[in-house]
């Protein structure tokens, strides 16, 4: 015992204090007044509603409730209390008038209450002390007849030009509300903003927009408002002068401007020009401003020649950057990279890559040349030396192509090309040595709103390439067909219009046109599972397996997801998601079939300043087992990448 506390007397001399003071504070406390120290004081009141009102308006009120927020913070005195009863007052009053009860009236009464038998008694004493007493607080709450919207108009300010054009569904239109919808004061101050995005796009980029004019008939509970516009100048483009380049060709900016001279201006087409510059890489700012250079003397068609003054500040255009991800499946993975993306002056981009991993090695070259037969057009040639250890195959791969893509629209783009492909693969104890020449078409239409993170829109990407060439020295012939669907949906937005709650899906079908399947190289083959496919499974684990579970790959492939995206705060936000997928040997894509694979999983989003990193883990509804009965699928999957899985 003597060594013991010689040894450790400093650890228990500080054991033994703590203990005397427990002792100390649970004897100080039992009779102690002062005991519970969360408990507040002061007077005790309780909150009632004398009213029938809807859900929706009785909720609104409750929320904002100054006495039912700050109940936990007793009131001092009878007067601050009854100053927070008449702030009650005020708000509940502003809700009325802001719902379109515009004839509501809130008023409220104070008892003084003692408990006695159980029972409540009121008592007219004011001067009864706090402790014996308490007071509840009474509103009476009468909302009347809720308003509608009798009447909507623009006030153009006499503009007969305007006016003739200007009926109940055009007024309709810009502002979303119509005649006999129920007053709501908040979307009606919102209008402001929708009427001057209608202007300046349809010629008037110096208009005004002042707050609404409101007439109430009481005899009808009707609401009839006037949205007053000063218009000024009807603008018509002149021309467009741009300044600040100094490496790059102004030709490369006025290919990509979306207006023409002798047309009015649009602010869409400024915000679409806007979006393809930032888009080139090669532009950091881009400001368009509408300057008046001459007027018309004609008063009945008040026209302004404008001149579109362009200020660009350009980027830097070299770029070299590196990524990493990781999945229990993959492993860890790098990426760096290389561009240039003004070589000669015109936008030229001249790129170079090398991705690496376990299941993979990828070097790549590209340039690419805009303008090319029109605006916007684009010849693309690319070299890949690919080196692959997958699950199902491993070899080599050396791909040269060139493609010449074509806009339709902003968000419609096609292309085609030609590609020679050689590749030396081993799959199934066999040797694929092809040489094939392929003619890819693409077109995508991507609505979607961000590259790494979108919250609203859809891609659409079809895709179709048949090969001519040889197989091991015999001619073959195969085509692979895929299609791919992804829409997202916010469910709520912030001010900002950032997605707070985001519900994004995907679906997904591909087949092979081959007379015998067993000639298709394994690279061109569908596989499932992994970090691009169903989450829940490892690399290439959806579909065949061979007798020592080596996946062989299918002839055709579904596969669909939905997710739901919620960003906690600024920087945190979470996922939920649900996956299936299906790869069999049939040509038809089969969907929800006894081959179908299922799984589920929760993710973890940083939104950093360059895209969201992504943190997500899987887990299988049926883990499949051999003929050992052990296990082929692992418990969950888990992976590490930058921006959003779809």
């Amino acid at each position: 015992m003597p060594f013991f506390w010689q040894k450790y007397k400093y650890i228990s001399s500080i054991c033994l204090l703590v203990l005397l003071t427990s002792c100390s504070w649970f004897e100080k406390t039992e009779d102690d007044p002062t005991k519970d120290l969360f408990k507040s004081e002061g007077i005790h009141y309780d909150v009632v509603f004398s009213s029938s009102m809807p859900s929706s308006l009785d909720a609104s009120i409750r929320k904002n409730s100054k006495l039912l927020r700050l109940a936990i913070n007793r009131p001092s005195s009878k007067n601050a209390l009854l100053n927070r009863a008449q702030k009650d007052q005020e708000a509940f009053l502003y809700i009325l008038q802001m719902e379109g009860y515009f004839d509501g009236k809130v008023e409220f009464k104070v008892h003084d209450l003692i408990h006695k038998d159980g029972k409540e008694k009121e008592v007219n004493d004011e001067n009864l002390s706090a402790e014996k007493s308490q007071i509840k607080i009474e509103f009476i709450i009468i909302p009347g007849q809720r308003y509608s919207i009798g009447g909507l108009n623009i006030n153009t300010e006499g503009l007969s030009n305007f006016k003739e054009k200007q009926t109940v569904r055009l007024t309709e239109d810009i502002i979303g509300l119509k005649t006999g919808d129920v007053v709501e004061l908040n979307k009606i101050e919102d209008v402001k903003q929708k009427i001057k995005k209608y202007f300046v796009e349809h010629g008037y980029p110096f208009v005004e927009i002042n707050y609404p004019i409101g007439t109430i008939n009481k005899a009808e509970h009707l609401l009839f408002i006037t949205f007053p516009v000063i218009l000024n100048q009807y603008a018509i483009i002149a021309g467009t002068k741009i300044e600040g380049l100094t490496q790059i060709k102004a030709e490369f900016v006025e290919n990509r401007i979306k207006w023409q001279n002798g047309e009015c201006y649009n602010e869409k087409n400024v915000k679409r020009t806007q979006k393809k510059m930032l888009a080139s890489n090669i532009i950091s700012n881009f400001q368009v401003t509408p300057e008046v250079i001459s007027r018309t003397n004609d008063e009945s068609s008040p026209d302004t020649l404008v001149l579109m003054r362009v200020k660009a500040s350009e980027g830097k255009p070299r770029t070299i950057g590196a990524g990493a991800r990781y999945s229990t499946s993959e492993g860890i993975g790098g990426r760096v990279f290389w561009h240039h993306n003004n070589v000669f002056g015109n936008g030229e981009h001249l790129g170079a890559s090398y991705k690496t991993s376990t299941r993979e090695q990828r070097g790549k070259i590209s340039y690419d040349i805009p303008d090319i037969g029109g605006p916007e057009n684009i010849l693309s040639f690319q070299e890949i030396w690919l080196r692959e250890k997958t699950r199902g195959y491993s070899g080599r791969t050396i791909t040269t192509g060139v493609s010449y893509e074509v806009p339709i629209k902003d968000s419609l783009h096609i292309s085609g090309g030609i590609v020679n492909d050689a590749s030396h693969l081993y799959a199934q104890n066999l040797i694929f040595n092809s040489h094939l020449i392929g003619i890819p078409i693409i077109a995508k239409v991507d609505t979607s709103n961000d590259f790494l993170d979108p919250s609203q829109g859809m891609r659409v990407t079809l895709e179709g390439t048949p090969y001519w060439g040889k197989l091991g020295g015999k001619k073959m012939q195969v085509t692979r067909a895929l299609g791919n669907l992804q829409f997202y949906l916010p469910l709520k937005q912030n001010e900002l219009g950032e997605g707070q709650f985001v519900l994004a899906s995907y679906i997904k079908a591909g087949t092979l046109f081959i007379p015998n399947f067993n000639l298709t190289p394994p690279n061109k083959r569908f596989y499932g599972g992994g970090a691009s496919s169903i989450r829940s499974y490892g690399y290439q684990m959806v579909g065949p397996l061979d007798a020592s579970n080596i996946p062989t790959g299918g002839r055709s492939i579904s596969e669909w997801g939905t997710e739901i995206r919620m960003r906690a705060t600024e920087r945190i936000g979470l996922a939920t998601f649900f996956e299936a997928a299906t790869v069999t040997t049939k040509r038809t894509p089969e969907f929800g079939s006894k081959n179908t694979l299922y799984g589920a999983g929760v993710g973890v989003r940083y939104f950093s300043g360059f895209g969201p990193i992504r943190f997500d883990v899987a887990f299988p509804f049926t883990r499949r087992r051999n003929v050992n009965r052990k296990h082929i699928d692992s418990a969950f999957q888990f992976y590490i990448s930058v921006g959003q899985a779809f």
